[in-house]
């Protein structure tokens, strides 16, 4: 069964509702990706229990470091993820960093 719509909606007000529901749904495509990053978190048993107090020298040494060598480096950082529109995710080593969302991360400070 084909339907004519032809002088049902406007072109214009066919354009402006097509872009709306492209946005929104590029909106829930993201909001699935930072709930799957949230559930792989979560999920992970892999992340290794630390003090609070390791967790901030380490970031401390790492922070201060002139130089970011491997070792360094992989003490800190899991795994870096980019995705299709070069969105960057850090899984980071210790459970205590990983708890932020990327809008957070500028108020986050090492004391």
């Amino acid at each position: 069964m084909k339907i004519d719509l032809t002088g049902v909606i406007d072109e214009n007000d066919y354009i402006r509702y097509s872009q709306k529901f492209l946005n929104e749904r590029k909106q829930l495509e993201e909001n699935i990706a930072s709930l799957q990053y949230k559930v792989d978190l979560l999920s992970s048993n892999e992340k290794k229990e630390v003090s609070n107090q390791e967790v901030k020298e380490k970031t401390k040494n790492f922070l201060k470091s002139e130089y970011i060598n491997k070792e360094i480096l992989f003490d800190i950082v899991d795994r870096i993820e980019v995705d299709q529109d070069k969105k960057i995710y850090i899984h980071f080593n210790f459970e205590q960093l990983n708890v932020y969302d990327s809008k957070e991360i500028d108020n986050v400070s090492v004391s």
